[in-house]
This record gives C-alpha cells, structure tokens and sequence, in this order.
C-alpha cells in the first residue's frame, strides 16, 4: 500500500480534486443555509470529514481491488474460416528479433522506466507529513496549555453569575452539573468542554458589569449542548492531515463562525433579549481561539457581523431537526462512497466450464487478427494497448508469435498494460520462456499488481524461470501477499534447481496468510522432490513456538512422504 502512496502521481491529484469537491460543496450547501446556522454547520462538517476519508478510503478501494467498474478486455470474433498462422504474416520486426536482442534492449528501460532524477513525489510527501506532524505537535500543545490554564484558575464565588448559570441551564434543558472557574488571564467567557463536569471559566471582574451573564452563559452551555467541542477538534484533525489544502483552513475558519451563530441562535431562542445580549457582547473583548475550545467571542469582524445579525432578527431556529440530519448523512455517505468505489479494477479470469475450455483450445486466431492485435499493443490510447494484451491473454499459448510485442509493454507507461501484458505473457506458458528476464524486471514494479501479474507470469513459464530464482526469493518478502504467494508458486514451478530459495521459504512458513502458507508448503514439496536435504530443516520448524509454521511445516513434511510413497 505504501508503494500507492509513494508510486502514483494520480494519488495526489485524486487527493486534490475529491477533497476540492467535497468542501466546496459544502462551503456552498453552508452558503445556501446561512438562514439556518445549525444546518449549515452540519453539512459543513460532513463536508470536511469527507474531504479526508473519500482520498484515503480510495487508495483502501484500490488496493483491495473493489472498484465498481471492470477493465473490459477487447472482445473478438471466432474467424469464419479456420486457418494455421502463417508466421511469416507477423511483423518481421518483431519475430526476427532474438531472446538476447530483447533482454539487452529492455534491460535499460526496466531498470530506467521508474527512475525519476529527482523523487519530487516522495519529497512532497515528507513535506506532507512534517506538515501535518507540526501541527499535530501545535494541538497538542495548545491542548495542554488549556487543561494548564484550567489547573491554575479557581472556583467563583459570586451569587450573580451562578444565579445567571441556573437560569441558562434551565433555559437550554441542560441538567447535567456545571462548574464555574475565574482566571486573570482570561478576557472572554470559555468552556472546558473536555471534563466529566464543563467548566466555564470568566475574566477575574465577572460579576461586576452591566453584562447579561444570562445570555452569554446560554451563549457557552449551548456550545456543550452542540458538542462544538467534539466537532471542533475534528476539524482541527482533518487541517491536519490535509494541510496543504487552503479550501480547508477556510471550511475551518467557517465552521468556527457557524458554531459561534447556531449558538446565537439558541440564545435568542432562549427568550433572550436580543438588543441586550448584543450589548453584552460588545462590553467583551474579542479574542482568537482553537475549534476545540468554544468562546463568546473571535475576531471583531466576526463579532461584528454577529451583532449585526442579531439585532435584525436573522437567528433561526437552533435544532437541526433529526429526521434532515439522517437524509443528509445517509446522503453524504452514499456520495462518499460512490466517489471512493468509482475506480477500475483488472479483471479475473473467467471461470469457464470444461466445454468452454475445449472450445478455446480448438480455437484458432488468424494471421490478420493477430497482425491487428499486435499493432494494437502499440496503440496511442492506453486503453486499447491494454484491451489488446487482455485479449491475447485470453487467446492463450495460440499467440506465441507475440511474445515479443508483450514483452516490450512490460515497460509501458500505464500500469494497467503492464499487468495485461504480464497476465498474457502468463497465458502464453513456457513458450513465453524468452520474456524471462523483462519479467524480473517487472517484478519491482512500483505496482503490486503487476508485480503479482510478473510472479504468475513465471509461474506458468516453470523450470525456464530458472533465472529469476534470486528475484523471486526477494518477492517472498514483498510486502503485498497477493505478490508472495505467486512468487512461492513460482519457486515451486522451477522445482529442484531453486533448492537456494529453501530457508527463505521455511522462514515464511508463519507467513500471517493463509494462501501463501500453503503456496510455501507447495514449493517446498515441488523443490524437495528426489533431494530430502530441506527435510531436517522443516522438521526443526515442528519445534517452533509459532504454531502456524509448526502446521505449515507438517503439511510440507506430509505432501513429502505422500511424494515418496507414489
């Protein structure tokens, strides 16, 4: 998965363009509801939530291989009249060419195809991640400032503001107990919403002023009754995670607005005199502060507009309403996820019945079909080379004249080509023998799909793939199953003459997948027959205190003495 990350320009601009999307239309649907300030602040955060689970539940999707859409492969039409190929038909540039000539003009592209001068995309990704790991440490920090802040302040004690607390409590349903706190420092009223009790902590001379404590304590209460506090630190984690997206900061810097007017909103809805609450704020002094820590006031321009808002009667109504809150979450989550599935995914091979199989081996491709299909590997459209590879593999060891056109798309630029090109070189079998050393290169594909595909593709070519034993020693350490277990296949396909690979296979024998266990067990067997040297070494894994390779190895010694009794 980390070659996705790293590999894969596409990740970055599907990162871009989703995230793009999604807090756009949600700064607009916030736009849209601006009359109804709690509405807006909901699809807002959806929005942003979105914006960072879409990108990272697309790269889940593509690993997984659970797009919706399928690479169709190019279908072809039976030929009206059977004909034998006549070799001499394929292009001579292609068939006159021999095995060395092939593998000393691939070599440079195999080992050149994936180097870039400079690794910009991995340098952009640390960039990433020192990013997003700075402002990590920034919340954290801030956040320990604020339960600082809380230690040093103490409990007031004053009747007014604790008779305004009672009021506001009862004005907002709120039963659940709340503590008051006076801090020097402190300018505004906050609350401490991250306690089992909140705590509301005021500037030192509470008490003292004209202030309508009750509106303002309403203006707090109604940020923990909202939990502000909660949707405000998810904010500041998606900021995080995505910080070099500006839409982003903005959508935060809106969301922060939006809590501050649904708060409001409940205040006026609380019978609250609107002129003297408007008063109220005007006698505070308007400070900065993080999502996660909800205060009466921001900046002067918000508190502004706020003001202004308030004395011409624009409030709406505070609640969200439960029934639009689920249709607009079941709405969001469906979009969410037919954004992440809409990718193509490489086809399986078809299971085909036993007549089916029989058709397809009668089955012969003429000389102008396959002229066409090899010029199609060549297409300009990526789309076309890869639906012409898909239809070679599905013709199998019948178009052995164009193992050398698949071979030169080994290095084609689309990944997609790549694994159709392998996936037909493995239809092919041994004939495919020559395309042996363009295959080790394509096993360190950035793509572990084509990597997969390559490790199949020796598989099926069997004792020829000889060669590539080092490379697919190496493959069994690949961090992607899908790629291990083909490997061990292969090993197990070139038999007895890749006895090096033993103690590398005995090691995986607690491979935390079940499939390549068993591909492991299969290649010990094949590699061990007629030389039961590897035996001792498997029977010392019986003592292992992992019980996953003592079974393992049991199945391996057990498919070796079935060998030895036939």
């Amino acid at each position: 998965m980390t070659h996705e990350i790293f590999s894969a320009s596409s990740f970055f601009w599907s990162c871009l363009w989703q995230s793009t999307i999604f807090l756009l239309a949600g700064l607009l649907g916030s736009f849209l509801l601006r009359r109804h300030s709690a509405r807006a602040h909901r699809v807002l955060f959806m929005a942003m939530i979105a914006a960072v689970i879409v990108p990272a539940a697309g790269i889940l999707v593509k690993h997984y291989e659970l797009g919706l859409f399928i690479a169709e492969p190019a279908v072809i039409l039976p030929p009206s009249e059977s004909h034998v190929i006549n070799e001499g038909t394929i292009s001579n540039h292609i068939t006159e060419r021999s095995p060395a000539q092939i593998n000393h003009d691939l070599q440079p592209a195999i080992t050149g195809s994936n180097a870039i001068k400079f690794p910009w995309l991995p340098a952009l990704l640390y960039a990433w991640i020192l990013a997003s790991l700075i402002l990590a440490v920034r919340l954290l920090v801030t956040f320990i400032l604020g339960a600082l802040l809380l230690r040093r302040a103490t409990p007031l004690d004053g009747d007014k503001i604790e008779q305004a607390l009672n009021q506001a409590k009862t004005k907002l349903g709120i039963s659940k107990q709340v503590k008051i706190y006076v801090r020097a420092k402190i300018c505004s009223p906050v609350i401490w919403c991250w306690r089992r009790t909140p705590v509301l902590l005021v500037p030192s001379a509470a008490g003292q002023s004209d202030i309508d404590w009750t509106g303002v304590l309403c203006h707090e209460l109604a940020h923990y009754k909202r939990h502000d506090h909660v949707a405000g630190l998810i904010a500041e984690l998606t900021v995080c995670l995505l910080p070099w997206q500006p839409i982003l900061w903005l959508a935060k810097s809106r969301l922060i607005n939006l809590s501050e007017l649904a708060c409001d909103d409940w205040v006026i809805a609380a019978s609250q005199s609107g002129t003297d609450y408007a008063e109220s704020l005007l006698d505070l002094i308007p400070g900065s502060q993080m999502a996660f820590v909800p205060g009466v006031t921001g900046s002067k321009k918000e508190l502004a507009n706020r003001i202004r808002r308030i004395l011409k009667d624009r409030c709406g109504n505070p609640r969200t309403g439960g029934a639009w809150a689920f249709i607009v979450s079941v709405m969001a989550t469906c979009l969410a996820l037919g954004v992440a599935l809409a990718q193509t995914r490489m086809a399986e091979p078809a299971r085909e019945s036993e007549t089916d199989r029989g058709m397809e081996k009668q089955a012969i491709v003429t000389a102008p079909e396959m002229n066409g299909l090899i010029r199609a590997l060549s297409s300009a459209e990526w789309k076309e080379r890869r639906q012409a590879a898909t239809a070679l593999a599905r013709l199998g060891p019948c178009v052995e004249p164009a193992v050398a056109a698949l071979t030169n798309a080994l290095t084609d630029e689309e990944w997609q080509v790549r694994g159709a090109a392998a996936e037909a070189l493995a239809s092919i079998g041994s004939a495919a023998a020559s395309a042996v050393y363009p295959l080790i290169g394509t096993l360190y594909d950035v793509e572990w799909h084509v990597r997969r595909r390559a490790a199949e593709a020796l598989a099926a070519i069997g004792t020829a793939s000889k060669p590539a034993t080092p490379d697919l020693i190496t493959a069994l350490n690949d961090e992607e199953w899908q790629v291990r277990k083909p490997a061990a296949l292969a090993l197990g396909a070139i038999g007895p003459a890749a006895a090096e690979a033993i103690p590398t296979l005995i090691k995986r024998l607690d491979d935390p997948e079940w499939q390549v266990r068993y591909a492991v067990t299969d290649a010990l067997e094949k590699i061990s027959v007629g030389d039961k040297s590897s035996v001792p070494e498997i029977i010392e894994v019986l003592l292992d205190q992992e019980w996953k390779k003592r079974r393992s190895a049991a199945q391996a010694l057990q498919k070796s003495l079935q060998e030895d009794k036939l």
